[in-house]
């Protein structure tokens, strides 16, 4: 008995160091399509066009960038799901109405959304073997875009208190 204890303890200790191994299936490569075409249309003197605009384009600026800052942070693995959100924010703002006067936010914005889904997606499929300046470079392309959506507010808040009678037009 104790014959077939020493002959049968290597092969259950192998048996079990071949569980540790990872086998698990890789993920497949991530496939995104491409945005789609910004639609530039509206008059940013009609309040409503230029607020439903910053409405939504800050919102999304916002979470973009506070969701890539996190996503750079992590491992391969772990930044697979957040490519596809982060492409999923990037498309809703492609698809958005811009009125005139965001014509120059929204291409930076959107510009700076592609940049950065488009490094991570190189980046965990191994086309690409770091981030480098793309984090920088996206970083402070939609921080940027943040300004300009600013100075947008400010003028939307005059055009609010102007149609009010709260401030001459000047």
């Amino acid at each position: 008995m104790s014959k077939k204890i020493i002959i049968l303890l290597p092969l259950l200790l192998a048996a079990c160091a071949m569980g540790d191994v990872n086998n698990a299936t890789p993920l497949p490569p991530i496939t995104l399509m491409p945005p789609s075409e910004i639609t530039f249309q509206g008059d940013c003197n009609v309040t409503p066009v230029l607020e439903a605009w910053l409405q939504l384009s800050t919102r999304m600026a916002g979470e973009y960038l506070e969701l890539f800052n996190e996503v750079v942070a992590k491992t391969k693995a772990d930044m697979y799901d957040a490519v596809f959100t982060l492409a999923a924010l990037r498309d809703t703002v492609y698809k958005m109405v811009t009125p005139d006067c965001a014509v120059d936010a929204q291409i930076i914005l959107s510009d700076a959304m592609n940049t950065g889904v488009t490094a991570l997606q190189a980046y965990v499929n191994g086309d690409r073997t770091d981030l480098g300046s793309a984090v920088t470079e996206v970083t402070d392309r939609i921080e940027q875009a943040i300004v300009i959506q600013n100075e947008l507010i400010l003028r939307m808040e005059t055009q609010i208190r102007q149609a009010l009678g709260t401030v001459a037009p000047g």
